[in-house]
């Protein structure tokens, strides 16, 4: 039994998941060209600006900090 689409092709910028998706996505790719900028990364970004507000932290601390694994602050941290 197939199932009909709810929606139309041209309404699928009216579901709000998918909106939200799709800016996000624009958000970062901004975000991340900009920071191209001064030789940073997003995670370069988020762990500078983490120990500029909180002092010190574990890289595990930072991980969950800015929502990535604790490899990747290993990588960041070795540049």
């Amino acid at each position: 039994m197939s199932q009909q689409a709810l929606l139309s092709s041209g309404d699928v910028d009216a579901v709000l998941p998918w909106s939200l998706i799709r800016a996000a996505r624009k958000v970062s790719y901004l975000v991340t060209d900009a920071l191209t900028q001064f030789d940073l990364s997003p995670v370069d970004f988020g762990i500078l600006t983490h120990l500029d507000v909180n002092g010190s932290a574990t890289q595990a601390e930072l991980a969950r900090m800015i929502y990535v694994r604790p490899q990747s602050i290993c990588a960041s941290s070795e540049r």
